[in-house]
């Protein structure tokens, strides 16, 4: 036994397993040193044995070995069943991406969201560093991204929506409505979109109030002092919804410092239910709580119609979270 490959000694285990009328075989991830030659040769030998009426479960990591063996696929995530497909369900590409998805930020809540109406629209945009006019149409309650990989498209993008000066032609449609470049932050903050830069914290929450006071924050500015300090029974409510938010969704994490003011940063912004959230490599500086954080707060927005765009050069931090992403070349 000694002379022969890892493979072959594979072989003989599941031989000897039917010859002892076995009616179960366990195989966990054992292809790691396999050619190519010796996968098809496995995948043989277990339909053979399948064919016998021996059960056979393979635990592995990777879709596409499970695919050519198992009449049926299950997905399980933290010791949790997320979903079972049967043969020609789900194509490979879609199972890596959605076993690249549970993996990657962890423990995310899943919301469950449906897209609506164009909403934001980037028509015929060319500007003097374009080769070609780039389009892009974006509904209610979808998440999007726009993947740069480097190349900086991203950014003519951006600099763009706050001014025409480079423009060579193209238009920017707002809930069906052509609008003129935007000067600064307020003017789209009136118009309904939310602007969140990589430096989120550092723009949104205000150390010089409270906690309930910076959830509040979107009823105050429409409103006077005066209101603010009375209402005190809105106050609260609205902070008891975000508590309760958290606790549903986060039932084993206790959430304060940046971790809170990040949470309350993003949840402040969903009540105001603008048209559309922007954000600019949202998972940057981000450690795995926080990721999660962010994730969810996305498809929190999501859920409530709200259209989210993601603009980054990050592709596995857009997978988590996007219904389609656009790679720019």
């Amino acid at each position: 036994m000694s002379d022969l490959r890892l493979a072959q000694c594979h072989f003989i285990e599941i031989l000897r397993a039917q010859i002892q009328n076995a009616r179960l075989i366990v195989l966990e991830d054992i292809t790691g040193t396999y050619s190519d030659v010796e996968k098809s040769h496995l995948c043989q030998m277990l339909k053979a044995a399948a064919k016998e009426n021996v059960a056979i479960l393979y635990l592995s990591f990777y879709p596409n070995e499970i695919s050519q063996i198992a009449d049926r696929t299950i997905l399980v995530h933290r010791g949790q069943h997320i979903r079972t497909y049967y043969k020609g369900e789900i194509e490979n590409e879609k199972l890596t991406e959605l076993v690249q998805k549970l993996n990657y930020g962890g423990n995310t809540p899943v919301l469950e969201h449906s897209t609506g109406r164009v909403i934001f629209e980037i028509k015929h945009l060319k500007t003097e560093s374009m080769a070609e006019p780039f389009s892009y149409a974006l509904r209610e309650g979808e998440i999007a991204g726009l993947y740069d990989n480097g190349q900086k498209i991203c950014d003519e993008i951006i600099k763009t929506i706050f001014e025409k000066r480079n423009w060579k032609s193209g238009n920017l449609l707002l809930d069906g409505k052509i609008v003129k470049p935007f000067q600064n932050v307020n003017q789209l903050v009136n118009s309904g979109i939310i602007f969140l830069p990589d430096a989120i914290k550092k723009n949104i929450y205000m150390d010089n109030v409270s906690e309930q006071e910076n959830v509040f924050f979107p009823i105050l500015k429409k409103n006077s002092r005066f209101f603010f300090q009375k209402n005190k029974r809105m106050q609260k409510y609205v902070w008891n919804a975000f508590q309760e938010l958290l606790m549903t969704y986060f039932p084993d994490e206790t959430l304060n410092g940046k971790y809170l003011e990040m949470s309350i940063g993003y949840y402040r912004y969903i009540i105001m239910n603008p048209y559309l959230i922007i954000c600019i490599n949202p998972y940057r500086y981000a450690d795995s709580l926080m990721c999660r954080i962010i994730a969810f707060f996305i498809k929190y927005a999501a859920s409530k119609g709200i259209a989210v765009l993601i603009i980054s050069g990050e592709y596995k931090e857009m997978l988590q979270v996007c219904d389609q992403i656009v790679e720019l070349k």
